[in-house]
């Protein structure tokens, strides 16, 4: 998904209608101006969120790219080249909705001691990462699926569900493959499939670029995954969802990840009335993980929002439908949090928060040296990063306990592995020694791009399979694709 526009969000969004107020109106504390970039840097944002401190990445991504668009978002750009560049609607929608400043929100001499003070305190390369664990080969079971019909990987959604496997591709195209005869159909559904509970299905809306439209969708399929009904419409690009009774009505809800883009969202819709309710407004609204963790017979639950603020928050469920948000792990804007579980990993019957950062797209594609796999255990209700695995451009995350000896293990995907890494690190074994210790292996694997991970267990022997989904769809086409649609590892301990 799309992060780096989290630093230029983070950095404007949220200020601005502090930063109009304090410019549109004579405050007499205005004729003290700060004196310096950085404590005019401070003044419009650290208020806001986690600095971002200039020296988290390179000169050139700064100049070129996060510093131009930051100045069009305090209201002192082109509005001409950006109703150009969004489209007129998509403007007007981010202009109401404080992405984009009508006024300026500071002086052009202000600007340019913010904009200097980031560039004089960057640096010019960013730092590698630290040096890694051996990352050692392990025999893995591969099955490859090719279609020789597609020219690029476009796979949204790979996995098992009621003894189907189900493909989805950009074309919103639903491949159903029936386990046990092996008959095979496809639906045909209004957008990529990216979730699918049971014979609950949710489509994203659009072709999986960003957009500010809501157009994602949630369908009933019968049994068979062949015919399908609308339950909920409007969602802005949702990517996860939870079918779970939160008001004890004794009927399923849906709390829904409304990732959007500039803005997005966390919905709860009552299952009897359908009735929406915002329950937070942060934009890259990831995944849930329920839980009752006060024990009030109410489910609870953790969420990971991965735009403008990234955090880990429990949402704690005071009934009715209501829920009350505790920030429990605070990110930069430039972190690239993707993907998050809870697991006991060191077996001591309390949960530790497992989770994967590594986006990179948009205005900062460079190598981050902060990537990777962590571990936070809580500690006395304090929450502590414990482990850290650097690698590049981590996407997923899975628990299992691949080798069966009681231990929970973790298994992690990388979707933006930089190429030196392609063997060793687009699959990641974790395998658990105790006391956050690993052993670091890797499957032999064909080179791709996996965007969606997913366990599964076709056989039904209790080892768990690998679901890969292969994502290349770009502007250029890859000369050397190798066709592959998707890939199921088996791994062999």
């Amino acid at each position: 998904m799309k992060k780096s526009k989290k630093i230029i969000l983070v950095f404007t969004s949220f200020c601005i209608i502090i930063g109009f107020i304090y410019f549109k109106f004579d405050i007499p504390e205005r004729t003290q101006k700060p004196k310096t970039g950085q404590e005019l840097s401070k003044m419009y944002c650290a208020s806001c969120h986690l600095y971002p401190d200039p020296n988290v990445l390179p000169q050139d991504i700064w100049k070129n790219t996060l510093l131009p668009e930051m100045k069009n978002r305090m209201g002192l750009g082109n509005q001409k080249s950006l109703v150009s560049k969004n489209g007129y609607d998509e403007y007007i929608n981010l202009v109401q909705n404080g992405i984009y400043a009508l006024s300026p929100m500071i002086t052009n001499e202000e600007w340019l001691l913010i904009e200097k003070f980031y560039i004089d305190n960057s640096p010019i390369v960013s730092s590698p990462q630290i040096t890694k664990s051996q990352n050692n080969l392990q025999a893995s079971s591969v099955e490859i699926v090719k279609n020789l019909d597609q020219k690029q990987g476009i796979t949204t959604y790979f996995g098992i569900e009621n003894n189907y496997q189900l493909t989805s591709n950009v074309f919103g195209q639903l491949k159903v493959t029936n386990l046990q005869n092996k008959k095979k159909h496809t639906v045909q559904l209004p957008s990529p499939v990216v979730e699918i509970k049971n014979n609950l299905v949710l489509c994203i809306g659009g072709n999986m670029n960003p957009t500010q439209k809501k157009l994602g969708s949630l369908h009933l399929f019968d049994s068979g995954y062949k015919n399908q009904e609308l339950l909920i419409d409007k969602l802005h690009r949702p990517v996860g969802f939870k079918y779970v009774d939160l008001n004890n009505d004794k009927i399923k809800d849906f709390l829904i990840a409304e990732f959007g883009n500039h803005t997005g969202q966390i919905t709860f819709i009552d299952g009897k009335s359908k009735e929406r309710k915002i329950i937070g407004t942060n934009p890259g609204a990831r995944n849930f993980e329920l839980r009752d963790v006060n024990n009030d017979g109410q489910m609870d639950f953790y969420a990971l929002t991965t735009q403008a603020r990234e955090r880990v928050s429990l949402f704690t469920n005071i009934g009715d439908g209501n829920f009350k948000e505790t920030i429990i792990l605070d990110f930069p804007p430039y972190y690239g949090t993707s993907y998050f579980q809870l697991a006991d990993l060191n077996a001591d019957g309390k949960e530790e928060i497992i989770m994967v950062n590594g986006d990179n797209a948009d205005y900062s594609i460079v190598k981050k040296n902060f990537h990777g796999i962590r571990i936070f255990q809580n500690r006395n209700k304090s929450w502590k990063e414990v482990y850290f695995f650097p690698s590049y451009g981590a996407t997923n995350l899975l628990k299992v306990d691949l080798n069966h000896d009681g231990l929970m293990d973790m298994v992690s995907s990388s979707f933006f592995v930089e190429p030196e890494f392609s063997t060793s690190e687009q699959v990641i074994y974790f395998i658990n020694e105790g006391d956050f210790n690993f052993t670091i292996l890797h499957p032999n694997l064909p080179e791709i791009r996996p965007m969606t991970m997913r366990l599964g267990d076709a056989n039904k022997d209790n080892n768990a399979e690998i679901y890969l989904g292969n994502f290349e769809f770009q502007p250029n086409l890859n000369p050397n694709f190798n066709f592959i649609e998707s890939v199921i590892i088996t791994p062999d301990f």
